[in-house]
């Protein structure tokens, strides 16, 4: 599946628990559009992401993915390799680690600076083990598309 997840200019996913996304704006909203809209057009998130979303994404589909619910693994099984994976940063780095994901979208805005809150830890792991296949500007934030293994010329 593909992972989508927006992070600040200065290397935060969120300010923290109470954390609403009040910060995503035209630009975020217009690439994660366009990231999600792509493939089969089911998006599966956490029950917080979820809830600090809307109700109705038009275009797509979302699925509540929940530890007691509706687990991970079971979504990619039945929604395929097309799906998307929205951050929240714990289920993403859990599905890293399980390797369920084929490919990384990191939205980093230039314009906005969060100063506090849950550090992007997403990155690191990225830069370790997986490679930049791609980048491009949405506006004011910047798409980097990563892929898993290394880069042979």
């Amino acid at each position: 599946m593909r992972l989508v997840m927006g992070v600040s200019s200065d290397g935060y996913v969120s300010r923290g628990p109470d954390d609403r996304m009040e910060w995503l704006k035209g630009d975020d909203k217009l690439a994660f559009r366009l990231l999600t809209v792509a493939g089969s057009g089911v998006c599966g998130a956490s029950a917080r992401t979820l809830d600090l979303m809307p109700a109705h994404l038009e275009g797509r589909r979302l699925v509540r993915i929940t530890r007691s619910n509706f687990c991970l693994e079971a979504f990619v099984q039945r929604h395929g390799p097309d799906c998307t994976l929205l951050g929240g940063q714990t289920l993403a780095l859990y599905a890293l680690e399980q390797n369920l994901v084929r490919s990384v979208h990191v939205c980093r805005s230039r314009s906005v600076q969060l100063g506090s809150g849950q550090r992007d830890e997403l990155s690191s792991v990225l830069a370790s083990s997986w490679y930049k296949d791609a980048s491009f500007e949405v506006g004011s934030v910047d798409v980097e598309t990563w892929r898993q293994g290394a880069f042979l010329w």
